[in-house]
């Protein structure tokens, strides 16, 4: 197998939710058991691969890229397997947010809080490419990579905001 390691970067909070909260806190971050945070495999490639289909029929042929991700209900495999990525870092802060009405005053019940990975955490991941593969798809991964501009929920309020180093390369 032909590995791309990348790391993405933050550059605002992100919240990633898993789904699963406290008394306390709406929205914990995602977790390997390790407690470590991660951002799931997922998730990852569903915004790549969302980012791709947008240049489908432009740039590059849909095909390619459901080779590369696989069909749903296809009977080949993907020819790409993303790992799930894990921060370096246990930089994380809670965010509460409430409803406000029409008189700036604050919604019964509206208080919600979330974790949030910090701005300038680091997150490690990779990408397992099958052997032998054309570098017309390895080079469709790295395009992928680079096209991530946000991660986690919250993207349409600012969150998540990241860049993308991928190994070996500048």
């Amino acid at each position: 197998m032909k590995e791309i390691g990348y790391q993405i970067i933050l550059c605002s909070d992100a919240e990633p939710s898993s789904g699963f909260g406290t008394k306390l806190i709406d929205s914990l971050l995602p977790r390997n058991a390790s407690g470590q945070v991660i951002i799931p495999a997922t998730h990852i490639k569903g915004l790549i691969r969302e980012n791709l289909e947008h240049l489908a029929g432009q740039f590059i042929d849909l095909q390619l890229i459901n080779r590369l991700f696989g069909e749903e209900g296809g009977v080949e495999g993907a020819l790409a397997h993303f790992d799930t990525a894990v921060s370096r870092q246990e930089k994380t802060l809670s965010v509460s947010r409430t409803r406000l009405n029409q008189y700036g005053v604050a919604e019964s019940g509206s208080l919600r809080t979330s974790e949030a990975m910090a701005v300038g955490t680091v997150i490690d991941g990779r990408v397992l490419l099958r052997d032998n593969i054309h570098e017309n798809f390895s080079d469709l991964v790295r395009e992928g990579l680079l096209s991530l501009t946000m991660i986690g929920g919250q993207r349409n309020r600012g969150a998540g905001s990241c860049y993308i180093n991928i190994d070996g390369e500048m």
